[in-house]
């Protein structure tokens, strides 16, 4: 009750119309370093360039006005997103948050109110509900079955949240790293409630909606999961990619949808790769959509451009690499080991 008491009091300092842009916001508010001139030049080179964004950092990766969201990438590793959403009293609540994965992510949440005459910071404790394992595992049914808990040590580094914010619509996205970077263990997947759940916009804070278990039905095997137009067709969004150092991906089917199947398009900066050659126990097959690429296979290497597939065999050495001088987008196949 205390944090919805403090937004109200916020709130209520001054009435003001939503005229207040994105762009208005983004360059009033201190974010990632970046001096008004960059900012400025940084929308100047997204709405004026072909492609969108500028090659070096830092720029614009999603610019939508219309939406009130936009994110970028500043002066150093990891990318942030800006949203912002009208309060019925004409207010403004300012999501930001800053990401930077490397495997798991690093993810940081904050908070603005932003009034006629000022920009205030508040806690987002006061703006969201606690997200805790018990959003993602039924906890309970776990005690009442002698189940030990889960906790951080189960999953070392792959335990913690991530927050999407909306490109469309108002509700805040959670997802579980355990779910995307992890292994779920055989005796916690029957009190599996997914890897999504939503916080639901209310006016000024955000409530927390049940699990739908979008992409799984808990504690059945593939023969018995329900298979929908709605999760058997997914959309790429920019919001729910995941930053590299020299680029991004985006997961089209994680390891958990269908037997350790996956589909996921990776997009590599020029003349880089996401690490060096390497080999693991399952194959793999890339197939180039955009760029040039260098294929390694086994010591050798080859360059092919787009409409080009590349398999790797289990255990020999292989890699790709960026030789071009735009971006590199190709999709990975791969079935992971259990």
């Amino acid at each position: 009750m205390r944090y919805r008491i403090f937004i109200v009091a916020l709130l209520l300092q001054t009435q003001v119309s939503f005229g207040q842009t994105v762009k208005d916001i983004f360059l009033e508010l201190p974010l990632g370093g970046l001096s008004l001139a960059q900012k400025e030049q940084m929308i100047y080179n997204f709405l004026n360039q072909k492609g969108g964004t500028e090659k070096e950092r830092p720029y614009l990766i999603d610019y939508q006005p219309e939406n009130y969201f936009l994110s970028f990438s500043g002066a150093y590793e990891g990318s942030e997103v800006l949203k912002c959403w009208k309060v019925s009293n004409g207010s403004q609540l300012i999501g930001v948050t800053y990401r930077e994965c490397e495997g798991p992510c690093d993810d940081d949440l904050s908070f603005y109110i932003k009034s006629s005459n000022k920009v205030s910071k508040v806690p987002y404790s006061y703006v969201v509900p606690e997200v805790t394992i018990a959003d993602f595992f039924d906890i309970e049914g776990m005690k009442k079955d002698g189940v030990k808990p889960i906790n951080r040590e189960a999953f070392t580094r792959f335990f913690g949240f991530l927050y999407h914010l909306p490109q469309n619509g108002e509700n805040i996205r959670v997802e579980s790293q355990t779910h995307r970077f992890g292994k779920i263990p055989e005796e916690y997947k029957k009190y599996d409630l997914g890897a999504n759940f939503e916080l639901v916009w209310n006016d000024g804070t955000f409530i927390k909606q049940k699990n739908t278990m979008l992409f799984k039905e808990a504690g059945t095997s593939n023969k018995e999961k329900q298979f929908t137009i709605e999760n058997c067709v997914t959309e790429f969004s920019m919001e729910a990619a995941t930053e590299t150092k020299v680029g991004y991906q985006f997961w089209f089917v994680d390891r958990e949808f269908l037997d350790g199947r996956t589909l996921k398009m990776s997009v590599v900066a020029p003349h880089s790769q996401t690490h060096d050659p390497h080999k693991h126990p399952e194959d793999e097959m890339f197939y180039i959509l955009e760029g040039n690429a260098e294929f390694y296979l086994n010591g050798k290497t080859k360059v092919a451009g787009p409409n080009t597939s590349f398999y790797c065999p289990p255990n020999i050495e292989h890699g790709i690499k960026n030789v071009g001088d735009t971006e590199l987008k190709y999709l990975v196949i791969k079935k992971y080991e259990d």
